[in-house]
């Protein structure tokens, strides 16, 4: 019994560590790129819109123009939605792999109406709009979509494979930060705090890293 325990968890192992080696691949391939990095774009975006009403802020406008998502806000202590970008691309990705995970037709609708509710703010914020809106609102309402075809085994598998994608985003911010210099947030916000800006890029890496582990003992015990 013990062993047959501990080759179902080896044999889920392996598959969680290809379905990474996919995610990461695509987060890395031209094209097939773009709905992952858009949605990161949009969880990020979106939920430090989202944090600064919740912490007491307004929350302006979401604009889209030339291909990116920029969240306009006001707050007193702009630390607060700072900080909740990457936590929102990890929300994000927890987000659709549960959903892709529940298997209740209540949850399920429960899941896509939350997704659906998620677009319709998304359209209420909206300022400038080109292109990427319209890819953007594709890609949420294709997901919406196929919900409830949550119970094939290759859509619950194409869903992991996005959530994987969208919390390994977070993991690389270091290396991006690093080699690209690209993130902005962090250095924002070691203006505002004091604490170093490496202080911040490995708070959001030590989430994601969490995240990731949650996620795969969750693969070991349920499968796809």
């Amino acid at each position: 019994m013990l062993n047959t325990i501990e080759k179902i968890i080896h044999q889920r192992t392996e598959q969680f560590l290809l379905a990474l080696g996919v995610a990461i691949a695509i987060y890395f391939l031209p094209l097939l790129d773009i709905p992952v990095r858009w949605l990161g774009l949009f969880f990020h975006e979106f939920s430090q819109g989202m944090v600064a009403v919740l912490s007491g802020g307004k929350f302006m406008s979401l604009d889209f123009a030339k291909g990116n998502v920029k969240a306009v806000f006001t707050h007193h202590d702009l630390w607060i939605p700072l900080f909740a970008g990457y936590m929102g691309n990890i929300f994000g990705g927890v987000l659709i792999y549960y959903s892709a995970q529940i298997m209740s037709p209540k949850l399920g609708n429960f899941a896509a109406t939350i997704a659906a509710l998620l677009v319709g703010i998304t359209i209420l914020f909206v300022g400038k709009s080109d292109n990427a809106l319209l890819l953007g609102e594709l890609v949420c309402f294709g997901l919406i979509m196929i919900i409830p075809l949550r119970r094939v085994v290759g859509v619950r598998i194409f869903y992991k494979i996005i959530s994987l994608s969208l919390i390994i985003s977070v993991m690389l911010v270091p290396i991006d930060s690093v080699f690209l210099q690209m993130d902005v947030d962090a250095q924002s916000l070691s203006d505002l705090l004091s604490a170093p800006t490496p202080v911040w890029l490995m708070c959001w890496f030590a989430m994601a890293v969490i995240t990731m582990r949650f996620i795969w003992i969750d693969h070991c015990m349920n499968g796809w």
